[in-house]
């Protein structure tokens, strides 16, 4: 989690961090109300556990991503999944290579 969190930052995050990307004071930040005082990030990472909250409550429920980590791991690169017809359009028209296996 600390690795995710280095790559976003761990300073300080006050009310008026971003003020001058998004134009107004921030209220929260990853769902978490922000004080005035600002939240320490290096004591409390926030983008990691909302990383870790999303493996946990998305990724480890979603039948087809596991399908795909499965494969991923099994063939070391190449991923086989079971897809429907307008699935295989969809991704024909993303540019990915689909091949019949």
């Amino acid at each position: 989690m600390k690795q995710l969190q280095y790559y976003n930052g761990l300073g300080i995050v006050t009310p008026r961090t971003e003020k001058n990307y998004h134009g107004y004071e921030m209220q929260s930040i990853y769902g978490v109300p922000i004080p005035s005082e600002g939240i320490n990030l290096k004591n409390n990472p926030l983008y990691g556990k909302q990383i870790i909250d999303l493996r946990d409550n998305v990724i480890k429920h979603n039948d087809r991503i596991n399908q795909y980590i499965q494969n991923y791991k099994q063939k070391g690169g190449g991923v086989i999944l079971e897809l429907d017809d307008e699935e295989i359009k969809r991704y024909l028209l993303g540019g990915y290579n689909v091949e019949e296996y």
